[in-house]
């Protein structure tokens, strides 16, 4: 099977979406970002007053008629994701709060739900050479990309990036302790899922970004997948 792009999966706040953006932009391919489509569909959750829990609970078919009504499109300028919810385009500034980070996480476990989203995904890397970073990429949306990465990083570590982000985009933050509890709770809730949990593919390459920085982790990738790509 014809193997091409990069997944790469890890919890959240390990460097993650920096890192493929830049590897994206240096490799001139389309990043996507699979978790901004779950949070799209919390953000049209949460503007239309439907709980979580509700969606959790809701008739498969009942669940299905209402996500067929959410006209969900990615495009792409320049490498960069814009995602589109009937036809409005959504920033970051509403994608991206913590309520939105954490009903994302949420309804992300309902098995409909993920496969509006892998489908989505799937879609776009059967025409576009891409890279994809998520939770399950590289077990479940992009099982046959040519590279593979988990990147991890330290919980503390992983804290303060989330804070120094929210601060650069003029959000209030919390404090350090509540961001650590909630990040540890976000990857319990990733990793315990019983459908496409977070874990590490057998044959995804491990990078712990604690002590690296991001120049460090995009070298090293793109030098991986060019390897992979001149010994295809």
């Amino acid at each position: 099977m014809n193997k091409k792009g990069i997944a790469v999966d890890g919890p959240a706040g390990a460097g993650k979406s920096t890192i493929v953006k830049i590897i994206a932009k240096e490799l001139g391919i389309n990043y996507v970002d699979s978790g901004s489509l779950y949070r799209t569909i919390a953000y049209c959750m949460k503007t239309n007053d439907i709980d979580v829990s509700d969606v959790l609970e809701m008739p498969e078919e009942e669940l299905k008629v209402m996500l067929n009504a959410m006209d969900i499109k990615m495009e792409f300028s320049d490498g960069t994701q814009t995602n589109y919810l009937n036809g409005e385009a959504l920033e970051d500034n509403v994608l991206r709060t913590e309520d939105i980070s954490m009903m994302a996480s949420k309804v992300s476990q309902n098995g409909e739900v993920r496969n509006k989203v892998t489908n989505i995904c799937q879609d776009c890397a059967k025409v576009n050479d891409v890279i994809m970073e998520g939770r399950d990429i590289t077990t479940v949306v992009m099982p046959n990309a040519l590279l593979k990465v988990y990147l991890d990083a330290d919980v503390t570590e992983r804290a303060k990036r989330r804070i120094a982000q929210l601060k650069e985009k003029g959000q209030k933050a919390p404090k350090m302790e509540d961001m650590i509890a909630d990040i540890e709770k976000r990857d319990k809730q990733d990793m315990n899922r019983d459908i496409a949990p977070l874990k590490k593919a057998e044959d995804a390459m491990v990078l712990d970004t604690t002590s690296l920085t991001i120049d460090e982790v995009v070298k090293f990738v793109i030098s991986e997948y060019k390897n992979k790509k001149k010994n295809k």
